[in-house]
């Protein structure tokens, strides 16, 4: 048994000088990315397959190699789901076997795989670093004395939408991410979009712990802009009247909402007479009176448009304004005479 964790241990640790190894395609390392094939438009791409393939330095073994000549690539480890790094990040390489060398051979290649942004930053929207297991020197030995600002650029120059990740001031964007708690599974993008499968849990300081049973599931949905460059800033909660959008897959937990509407239109909670308790905004739409035409129910029972079905033909000079015509009745035909 011993043995056994020993050759598994083996598989984590880089080859001793003058050995070989023969599981040496099973080892993991970690890799600088370098750029990253995301359309036909990189010189990566040969195929669709290639969508997602990086170039990377090995930085186990390529530190000293000037970055020009790192030419080793990887495909994402898993397509179904995948979190594709933006250049100058950190991801962790796997060495597998994968397709035959040559279309009519039967020996299988080695190749390279990619998976785990590394949090090098503790932000999960960007962590480029320009000098991850290298120096200046190795990044371009004709400007060996670039600088640290021109280090980064070179990798933001390779990202199309650099301004998603970095601020007026090129410091890293750090889209707030969500305070876990307990037991919590949570996905995350990188721009303030998240899903939380968490659960009632009364000892827990969040809004929904204070209704329903301890274990309770609850899902939130949630997108928000809500993004600094403070750490001390960095983690938040929900709050379902202040996200941009949000979704709330509840069993037993209540949820307060704020009730907002447009004031240039009649809400349900004019209609049905509804008590005030929402935002301003709706609070001017209460003092209207309650909506009693039913237009709203004339316009699903008829097959013509609403402002077609209801509106009144224009008055004779000097008569009365007629009334309105009765709407037909669901899935009949009208003629109309010109």
């Amino acid at each position: 048994m011993s043995t056994f964790f020993q050759d598994i241990s083996g598989l984590y640790k880089g080859p001793q000088t003058g050995t070989t190894d023969g599981l040496q395609q099973l080892k993991v390392f970690p890799g600088h990315v370098l750029e990253i094939c995301l359309d036909e438009n990189s010189s990566l791409y040969e195929s669709n397959r290639d969508i997602g393939k990086i170039r990377f330095r090995d930085l186990v073994r390529e530190y000293n190699k000037e970055e020009k000549a790192a030419v080793k690539t990887a495909y994402p480890l898993d397509r179904s789901m995948a979190r594709y790094p933006l250049p100058g990040e950190e991801v962790i390489i796997f060495r597998a076997f994968g397709e035959t060398t040559s279309p009519n051979s039967t020996v299988l290649a080695n190749i390279f795989f990619y998976s785990f942004v590394v949090s090098t930053l503790h932000n999960i929207s960007y962590n480029a670093n320009p000098f991850v297991g290298t120096d200046k020197y190795h990044i371009d030995k004709k400007n060996p004395f670039m600088s640290y600002d021109q280090a980064k650029k070179r990798l933001q120059s390779k990202i199309k939408n650099a301004n998603a990740v970095v601020d007026v001031d090129n410091k890293p964007k750090v889209y707030k991410q969500l305070q876990p708690f307990e037991g919590d599974f949570i996905l995350q993008g990188r721009f303030g979009t998240s899903i939380r499968h968490t659960a009632t849990l009364p000892k827990a300081d969040n809004p929904w712990k204070s209704s329903g049973t301890a274990g309770d599931g609850l899902i939130i949905l949630r997108a928000d802009r809500d993004s600094t460059n403070k750490e001390s800033d960095m983690l938040t909660l929900e709050d379902i009247n202040v996200d941009d959008a949000s979704i709330y897959m509840c069993t037993s937990q209540k949820i307060e909402l704020d009730l907002a509407c447009s004031k240039y239109m009649r809400s349900w909670a004019a209609t049905y007479d509804i008590p005030a308790h929402g935002s301003a905004e709706a609070a001017d739409t209460f003092q209207r009176s309650v909506d009693t035409s039913g237009l709203w129910q004339k316009a699903v029972e008829t097959d013509k448009p609403a402002d077609q079905a209801f509106k009144a033909p224009a008055a004779a000079e000097g008569g009365d304004t007629p009334n309105p015509p009765t709407p037909p009745a669901p899935n009949t035909q009208t003629t109309e005479s010109n």
